[in-house]
């Protein structure tokens, strides 16, 4: 029986349904493979042409059956109602230029709230205080972006100020990478946050593959050492897609 995952970016089960970006429809057979059905998030034609579907930017998972949603989503929030979950809007529009654009991106790693926090949504602001999440004020702006969750105590990441305050404040086993691993086309680089996402409790799926062999080794052993696999949904390089949300899974 499908339940929706309590634990935003941390499913227990199988995840058997993600959110994820038009852009992205390359990889909507890989997922389709693995059992699992894709809500598709559309594209905002007020943020920048090369994140203008990314998921990371447009939806965030407040947990269980909980979705705040950039007011574009129309469409994939009559969807997601279909199946059970209650939707929000939140009241600020998307703009194209950093800040107006990380309105949603905040990373949920368990209890802890990572996010630019004067510049996140003020409904996301009012839930983390609500929820008494440990809300922890970043300079990074695209922090669910820059953050792979992989447990409630261990992330990868390739900003070291992250990387720094997960580490001395939360006590979570961080693995920093180089910057430049994961292909965003536009830009001279992405992020591993949004170039992966776990589809079960003990599996991660990535993009494609880290073309940088030290890197590739580094982040193998971190898993290895956690006791989580990895699975790809390509044969080509690490790409930043926006991530995917994992909202459903199945035990």
């Amino acid at each position: 029986m499908s339940e929706f995952i309590k634990n935003p970016n941390l499913p227990y089960g199988k995840v058997n349904a993600v959110i994820a970006g038009e852009g992205a429809s390359e990889f909507f057979p890989s997922f389709e493979k693995l059992g699992i059905k894709v809500f598709t998030a559309s594209a905002d034609t007020a943020l920048s042409y090369p994140v203008r579907s990314h998921a990371d930017m447009l939806v965030h998972h407040l947990g269980g059956n909980r979705i705040l949603a950039a007011q574009s989503q129309n469409e994939l929030c009559k969807l997601l109602e279909r199946d059970g979950f209650i939707t929000e809007f939140i009241p600020e529009k998307l703009g194209e230029k950093y800040p107006g654009d990380i309105l949603l991106n905040a990373a949920r790693i368990g209890n802890v709230l990572l996010c630019n926090k004067n510049n996140i949504s003020s409904t996301l602001l009012h839930f983390s205080q609500n929820e008494h999440l440990f809300l922890e004020n970043v300079r990074q702006g695209y922090t669910k972006c820059s953050v792979a969750v992989l447990t409630e105590k261990a992330i990868i990441t390739e900003d070291a100020g992250i990387a720094q305050i997960c580490t001395e404040k939360y006590g979570m086993d961080v693995l920093l990478i180089n910057k430049g691993c994961v292909r965003l086309d536009g830009y001279d680089y992405g992020f591993i946050g949004g170039a992966c996402g776990k589809i079960s409790y003990d599996t991660i799926a990535f993009t494609g593959h880290i073309k940088n062999e030290s890197v590739c080794t580094a982040v193998q052993n971190f898993l290895d050492k956690l006791s989580l696999n990895e699975k790809f949904l390509s044969d080509g390089e690490l790409r930043d897609i926006g991530g995917f949300l994992p909202i459903s899974e199945v035990f």
